[in-house]
């Protein structure tokens, strides 16, 4: 398989692309169609990323659908991480903090609903749905903490 920035290079190679020093080339911008072959900078950066930086304005999505790629196709493939007991990593959909930050929003919902149904004053449609709802993200994130 190769590497992000090889493809790349070989996708710029009609463009004039010629090296500018140790994992730096220069090119014509294949996304606005000129023929200044400085126009287009393409590096290599942290963990292999291809960096690209057209000087006369076009984004980094315009040069890479120019190119026939995707912005995926800049970055490196991850190998996937593992538990140790052997079954691929999941990434979590929130941090711990996130998760109280949410918890305490539903529990703060819950306490008011339970203080006026305890002063006999009946929730409304809405609030109980919303109720409901807060309901499901707690059940959710004790799904995803057990994840």
């Amino acid at each position: 398989m190769s590497s992000p920035i090889d493809l790349v290079l070989a996708r710029l190679e009609p463009f004039r692309l010629r090296q500018a020093g140790r994992d730096r080339w220069r090119a014509c911008c294949p996304a606005h169609g000129g023929s200044n072959p400085s126009a287009l900078s393409v590096g290599v950066g942290a963990e292999d990323l291809v960096l690209l930086r057209c000087w006369h304005g076009c984004e980094v999505e315009q040069v890479a659908h120019a190119l026939g790629l995707e912005l995926s196709d800049l970055f490196p493939a991850k190998p996937p991480q593992f538990h140790t007991s052997g079954k691929p990593a999941r990434r979590r959909l929130l941090s711990a903090g996130q998760a109280l930050d949410l918890l305490d929003g539903e529990m703060t919902l819950a306490v008011v609903c339970a203080s006026d149904m305890a002063a006999g004053r009946p929730l409304d449609e809405s609030t109980r749905a919303r109720l409901l709802q807060a309901a499901a993200r707690v059940s959710m994130l004790k799904d995803e903490a057990h994840a």
